[in-house]
């Protein structure tokens, strides 16, 4: 990503190195009367845009409006600046999003200026929620499963153990024998979706 400043008395063009999660923008710039200074960046689809501005009241002149489009040239935001204010919205079309600070023209001080504050955070939404919750999910109710095989266990070997005081005792053996490798199988099981939820999540 790119981002593209404009700003004082000539345009320089900033590559900005940022993450794919998330970049930040903090900056004090001067803007005077009958001056436009931008800041663009294209953003995808889904992605959050936060920022904050503001300038000192000391100095009121010369009066500066912020407006924010996207690449469709859809107005976005228009508001004047204040000693502080922020702004936060969801990239609904992928594209240019732009910030502009635009100075009105004051005829008998064409040089006054006016020191700006600007911050800017751009990050994109967390896509892969739904698909964690998901996988949380499935793994509940697996898990939901193996205790309900356990319960199930454990009241067969109760049943077992009543019915031995009629049956064989070598028949009672093999079958309790069979009971506790399956109850065993299980145990083994709950253990490894156990440290599936701790990797997940």
């Amino acid at each position: 990503m790119c981002l593209y400043c404009y700003l004082g008395r000539f345009k320089s063009k900033q590559s900005l190195q940022t993450f794919l999660q998330l970049f930040s923008l903090q900056i004090v710039f001067e803007i005077q009367q009958n001056q436009t200074i931008c800041f663009t960046e294209e953003l995808p689809k889904d992605s959050t845009l936060r920022g904050s501005y503001g300038a000192s009241m000391s100095q009121l002149q010369p009066s500066v409006e912020l407006t924010i489009t996207n690449h469709r040239d859809s107005l976005l935001e228009k508001a004047p600046l204040t000693a502080n204010a922020s702004f936060s919205y969801v990239v609904q079309y992928a594209g240019e999003q732009q910030i502009c600070f635009t100075a009105i023209e004051i005829e008998s001080s064409p040089a006054i200026k006016r020191e700006i504050f600007f911050d800017l955070d751009a990050a994109p939404l967390p896509k892969q929620t739904d698909d964690k919750l998901g996988t949380a999910s499935q793994i509940q109710r697996l898990v939901q499963e193996v205790d309900l095989d356990q319960m199930y266990g454990k009241k067969r070997i109760t049943e077992l153990l009543e019915v031995g005081r009629k049956v064989n005792k070598s028949v009672l053996w093999v079958g309790l024998a069979s009971i506790v490798a399956a109850w065993a199988v299980v145990f083994v099981q709950n253990a490894w979706l156990s440290m599936q939820v701790k990797k997940r999540l």
